[in-house]
């Protein structure tokens, strides 16, 4: 008798060893901390040991993560590719973001998904059960990384992929690990405006962040292909709370019909990036930019735009199809742009009317209709 239930406690202990022998073997989740990121740097192939790490015609590689500098706060979609070079059955992956050149491997940022076959761990973002299909390659998608909301370290990302055979055991299985390092973008721009004045044109833009910038450089083109740089103004140089600046250009070219500018932001390493371009026309002549709308019911006000070479004043006249001066509204008019109402025919009977508009030696009439 005691024989039989010495061995079959053997056999339930050996079961139970084996179970967790297999359990080892077959981890729905990767393990923590075997991304390839300092410190120590540990790869799967500590467990997955019968190739070596990266075997030709394999790799792991991550599409929509900022590969050259980052934005403070921006979130960035992206996927990963585990490829093989022979046909594999079952496929994972782990990835850390740390402080670029960091001993410690702190995180940086941080990871979300919407993919049900992945789950974020200990800052780690891995696969939650192996995908098993049989091909050279998978990509995990609905994966995203958001950027801290005060860029001022560089993030490296280490990811490991692995390409399994799907045997139940840690053996004929494939590591790959890759790694990319991004810089946080020495300015994170807000707005940026121009507009005419009477003394040329100004540009004001703002930042929300800003690490190690140098300098604003505004640049003119009157082509929109080749820039001059008319102004270098500095900027805070390290700030998370935000800026403004501004620049007026006095000396607008005489013959542009369309002037361009755009703002050069300039760290101290000397990299730079470009803001979005501006467009604004200047006052060369007066004329009628807009009048509408052009068919009026009663009690609708008359839209009016005039962009103007200086200041002066226009002199409106509302003329029915008799040929009768109906209404008469004086206008000041600014250098630039100029919007107003009418309200010359709020009470007109129905028909066709003539808006006649005059300032110094311009006139140019439209047609409107009441109905």
């Amino acid at each position: 008798m005691k024989k039989i239930i010495i061995l079959l406690v053997c056999g339930f202990l050996a079961i139970i060893v084996l179970d967790s022998f297999n359990v080892r073997f077959k981890e729905p989740i990767p393990p923590t901390g075997y991304t390839g990121a300092p410190t120590p740097a540990r790869y799967c192939t500590n467990c997955h040991g019968d190739f070596a790490l990266n075997p030709a015609g394999g790799s792991v590689t991550a599409t929509g993560l900022p590969t050259g500098s980052y934005g403070a706060g921006q979130v960035y979609n992206f996927s990963i590719t585990i490829t093989n070079a022979t046909p594999m059955a079952m496929w994972g992956f782990t990835i850390k973001a740390v402080i670029g050149g960091s001993a410690t491997a702190s995180t940086l940022g941080t990871f979300s998904t919407t993919n049900p076959n992945t789950t974020v761990v200990a800052g780690e973002l891995k696969n939650n059960g192996a995908v098993l299909v049989t091909g050279t390659s998978y990509t995990y998608t609905g994966l995203k990384w958001t950027a801290p909301a005060s860029g001022t370290s560089s993030v490296s990302f280490h990811m490991s992929g692995i390409a399994a055979d799907n045997s139940g055991d840690e053996t004929g299985d494939y590591c790959y690990n890759s790694s990319i390092l991004s810089v946080p973008i020495p300015v994170t721009l807000g707005d940026i405006n121009g507009r005419l004045t009477d003394n040329g044109a100004l540009i004001e833009w703002s930042t929300y962040t800003e690490v190690a910038s140098r300098s604003f450089d505004i640049e003119r083109s009157v082509d929109g292909l080749t820039y001059q740089t008319i102004q270098s103004v500095a900027s805070a140089g390290n700030s998370n709370s935000v800026k403004k600046y501004s620049y007026q250009d006095l000396h607008l070219p005489s013959t542009a019909s369309v002037l361009y500018y755009r703002l050069k932001m300039v760290d101290m390493n000397g990299k730079f990036e470009y803001s979005r371009i501006l467009s604004l026309k200047p006052a060369l002549t007066t004329y009628i930019d807009n009048v509408f709308p052009t068919l009026l019911s009663k009690n609708d006000w008359l839209h009016v735009s005039i962009v103007s070479n200086k200041v002066q004043e226009a002199t409106i006249s509302i003329i029915n199809s008799a040929g009768v001066k109906v209404a008469t509204q004086v206008q000041p008019l600014v250098k630039g742009q100029n919007n107003f109402m009418l309200n010359g025919l709020r009470m007109a009977n129905t028909g066709i009317y003539v808006v006649n508009i005059k300032a110094g030696n311009f006139t140019e009439s439209r047609k409107v209709a009441v109905q």
